[in-house]
C-alpha cells in the first residue's frame, strides 16, 4: 500500500511543473508577479491557471464574466495559455471558458480574454472574438521558421492546432495592440 502511494506521489510530481519564472526558446527570462499561478500539464501540453486576476493599472477590477467564468472558477483553476505575449519580460495570460471539445458539449463564450502584465499590474486587457479556438496552446518564441512556414518570433503567442486542417497562430502586434492571426496547414493538410 505504501509503495503504491509513493509511486502515485512521484508520478503526480512529474506531471506538474509550477511556473513562477521561465525562459522562452529565445532565452529571455520571463517573470510572473501576478496573483495567477501556472502549472504545466506535460501529459496534454496544456497549462492550468489558478489564483486571482490583479486589478488593472487604472484600478478597475477584471470582469471575468465577459468570457463565461467567475472569480471562484479562476481560484479553483482553469485551462489557460501563459507566455510573454508583448515581450516585456512579464508573464501574460490567455483566459477562456471550457474547451469546446470537453464533454459535455455546452454553450461556450464567444470571446477570450488576454491579461497583459507589467510587474504585478495589468497594463492591457484584450477581449477578442473567438476565432478558431477550441483548445489553444502556447506558441513559444523561436528564432527559426517552422516546418510548415510558421513564423519566427521574438515573443510568445498562442495557437490552435489544426489536427489535419488549418493551424491558427496568434501573435501580438504592438502597433495595433491586437493579435495578428496567421493560418498554416498542419502535417496532414
Amino acid at each position: 500500500m505504501m509503495r503504491k502511494l509513493t509511486t502515485l506521489i512521484l508520478l503526480t510530481c512529474c506531471l506538474f511543473i509550477n511556473l513562477t519564472s521561465m525562459a522562452s526558446d529565445n532565452g529571455q527570462e520571463v517573470t510572473n508577479l501576478s496573483n495567477i499561478k501556472v502549472t504545466w500539464l506535460e501529459r496534454t501540453a496544456s497549462q492550468w491557471c489558478h489564483g486571482q486576476a490583479n486589478q488593472e493599472k487604472n484600478g478597475h477590477p477584471i470582469n471575468l464574466a465577459e468570457i463565461g467564468i467567475n472569480e471562484q472558477t479562476l481560484l479553483n483553476g482553469i485551462n489557460c495559455v501563459a507566455g510573454d505575449f508583448d515581450g516585456n519580460g512579464y508573464l501574460d495570460f490567455l483566459l477562456f471558458g471550457e474547451y469546446i471539445d470537453k464533454p459535455p458539449v455546452v454553450a461556450h463564450p464567444k470571446h477570450y480574454m488576454v491579461l497583459m502584465y507589467d510587474k504585478h499590474l495589468i497594463i492591457r486587457k484584450l477581449i477578442q472574438a473567438k476565432y478558431g479556438l477550441n483548445h489553444p496552446l502556447l506558441y513559444t518564441a523561436r528564432a527559426d521558421v517552422g516546418e510548415f512556414g510558421e513564423p519566427a518570433t521574438k515573443n510568445d503567442g498562442f495557437y490552435e492546432p489544426g489536427e489535419g486542417g488549418t493551424t491558427y497562430i496568434f501573435l501580438y502586434n504592438k502597433k495595433t495592440e491586437r493579435f495578428d492571426i496567421s493560418e498554416f496547414g498542419s502535417e496532414y493538410h
